[in-house]
């Protein structure tokens, strides 16, 4: 057989098999998977007490500029250039309104949208997208 064949073959067969092996499984994104530290699960009582420090500079802090600035603004006062018309969002650095949401009513509307389903981010966030989105909306308070 002559030699170009022979890498032919050779090379035929290792994209037969490669195309053979199995995909990887795709699974839930994680703060690992960016090199970021894992948030503790804050107490209840302290989450009023001790601001969260802000993530800037962190995929969530893209993430929200990416999915919610358009809207809640880049410094989440609900200034942003797409705020819908004739309604009032929140001010995220509004300490009044930070202590009449918890963390869960945050996250469900994270999750499922208020009014629009075209604003529900659980499915392609995660849990622990979500978790991450509410954390950075606390934040905001937190910020001088």
């Amino acid at each position: 057989m002559p030699r170009h064949l022979s890498f032919s073959f050779l090379a035929l067969a290792a994209l037969a098999s490669a195309s053979c092996s199995p995909s990887p499984e795709l699974r839930e994104w994680t703060p690992a998977d960016h090199d970021q530290e894992p948030q503790a699960q804050p107490n209840p009582q302290q989450a009023q007490a001790q601001p969260r420090p802000a993530a800037s500079g962190s995929a969530v802090a893209a993430l929200y500029r990416m999915s919610c600035a358009s809207c809640h603004g880049t410094t989440g006062a609900g200034d942003g250039p797409h705020e819908p018309e004739g309604v009032a969002l929140a001010d995220f650095r509004d300490a009044n309104w930070q202590a009449s949401q918890t963390d869960e009513a945050l996250g469900m509307v994270i999750r499922a949208g208020r009014d629009d389903p075209d604003h529900a981010f659980g499915e392609r966030l995660g849990e622990a997208g979500v978790r991450a989105l509410v954390q950075h909306v606390r934040a905001f308070a937190a910020a001088p």
